[in-house]
């Protein structure tokens, strides 16, 4: 009994520790972020007025290339989503499959990524974006 009472001591602990650091973070980034997801959400929009959801595609990973921290990611992501959402149809869902499942979305995921020549690590979250714009 002592040894589980131990244990549930550290593991609450660790939890007040995790929430401590998340919320400096938060406290330090938070409004860098927010800033980050509106204003990559207007420029998206104004991109993908005049571009096609393939243009969408490559612009984000040009952003992405340029992008080293979670703020500019965000940004990157949003940019994305908000261009996909007000482009035309350029043919980039004629490339994406449907209802994968969740292993069959990573194994796409990380082909796809490979065939663009971007790292997997950076390239996920915008074929992720890819992927729910495609499935709408």
């Amino acid at each position: 009994m002592r040894i589980f009472l131990i244990l549930t001591g550290i593991f609450v602990g660790l939890l007040l520790l995790a929430a401590a650091v998340i919320g400096i973070f938060w406290w330090y980034k938070g409004a860098d972020m927010v800033q980050a997801v509106e204003q990559g959400t207007e420029a998206g929009a104004s991109y993908g007025q005049q571009h096609d959801d393939r243009a969408c595609q490559q612009r984000g990973l040009e952003l992405m290339a340029d992008c080293d921290d979670m703020v500019c990611g965000m940004y990157d992501q949003a940019f994305l989503s908000a261009c996909l959402s007000q482009a035309s149809e350029g043919g980039l869902c004629e490339d994406v499959p449907k209802d994968l499942g969740f292993s069959g979305t990573l194994v796409w995921v990380s082909k796809r990524c490979e065939e663009l020549a971007q790292e997997e690590s950076e390239c996920t979250g915008m074929m992720q974006t890819v992927l729910q714009h495609c499935a709408r």
